[in-house]
């Protein structure tokens, strides 16, 4: 199958952004691989991360590439997917370690618009020790779950009745924000 022009100068532009953006080049050349994957054992669970950029050697850095609608830096960590990205950034750094490195990398995200305008849109956010910690907490009770429903063989899950779902309100005020 063969790749439409518009589709293709649509992924060109967005790389041309990509590679446009000073901290993001420097990521990527410095990277050593694309697309790697570790499987390790975290407290005695098979886990698996998939590592879009390792420049482990010459910057001490995993970084993942995270296409967004809304790319604004205040929307990275917001709501839960923010939590779930803290957990990210956590799991792929040990698991980089338990995979057999010397040491854990810190982690970034390189992140990109899906839409244009997609020149000077693209930066790169890098975990702090504090995200990374609040991640781990996170894992550390995930697994802890996990070990429990396995133990019991007993996977418990929600209620089979239907919930009606009213709009957060952070949304109205994000919308009076423009």
């Amino acid at each position: 199958r063969q790749i439409k022009q518009d589709d293709y100068d649509l992924v060109r532009r967005i790389v041309d952004a990509v590679v446009a953006c000073p901290d993001a080049k420097a990521i990527l050349d410095a990277s050593e691989a694309r697309e790697r994957s570790a499987l390790f054992t975290r407290d005695g669970v098979p886990g698996k991360a998939r590592f879009d950029v390792d420049a482990m050697t010459a910057m001490a850095l995993v970084a993942d590439l995270k296409c967004l609608a809304d790319p604004r830096p205040h929307r990275l960590l917001t709501g839960d997917i923010g939590r779930h990205r803290a957990i990210q950034a956590s799991w792929y750094s040990t698991a980089y370690m338990l995979a057999g490195g010397d040491a854990a990398p810190d982690f970034a995200w390189i992140v990109v618009p899906t839409e244009p305008p997609f020149t000077k849109r693209v930066w790169v956010a890098q975990a702090s020790d504090a995200l990374l910690r609040f991640g781990d907490g996170e894992i550390k009770r995930a697994l802890a779950v996990y070990k429990d429903c396995a133990a019991r063989n007993c996977w418990d899950g929600y209620d089979q009745e239907i919930r009606m779902m009213e709009p957060p309100e952070w949304w109205a005020k994000e919308a009076d924000r423009g």
